[in-house]
C-alpha cells in the first residue's frame, strides 16, 4: 500500500484522467467535425493538448506506483506539471470552442 501522500496523487490522477479522457470526446465529437476553421483549429489543438495530458497522466500514474515516498522525487512532480499543464490548456481550448458555438453561431 503506497503511502498517503502517493494515494492522494494516483487518486487525483486518475480523476485528471477521466477529466482529459471526457474533454477529448467532447471535443472530438462537436468541434473537429465543423465546417470553419477557426473552431476546428481550436478544436484540434484541444484534441493536442489533452491527448499530451493523457500519455503524462499515465505516466504519473506508472512512476507513482514505483515510488516508495516523494522525498527527492522530481520526476514525478515535473511529469505531474506537464500533465496538469496540458489538461489546463485543452480545457480552456475547449471553453473557447464552446463559447464560440454558442455565442457566435448561435448554436
Amino acid at each position: 500500500m503506497p503511502p498517503p501522500q502517493l494515494e492522494r496523487t494516483i487518486d487525483f490522477t486518475k480523476f485528471t484522467l477521466g477529466l482529459a479522457a471526457a474533454g477529448f470526446a467532447y471535443i472530438a465529437e462537436t468541434a473537429v467535425k465543423r465546417h470553419d476553421w477557426c473552431t476546428k483549429g481550436i478544436g484540434l489543438f484541444s484534441l493536442a493538448c489533452f491527448a499530451v495530458s493523457v500519455v503524462f497522466g499515465a505516466m504519473v500514474l506508472g512512476r507513482a506506483t514505483k515510488v516508495e515516498n516523494l522525498d527527492n522525487e522530481k520526476t514525478l512532480l515535473f511529469v505531474g506539471k506537464v500533465h496538469s499543464l496540458f489538461l489546463a490548456l485543452g480545457l480552456a481550448s475547449g471553453a473557447v470552442v464552446v463559447v464560440i458555438r454558442i455565442i457566435v453561431q448561435g448554436e
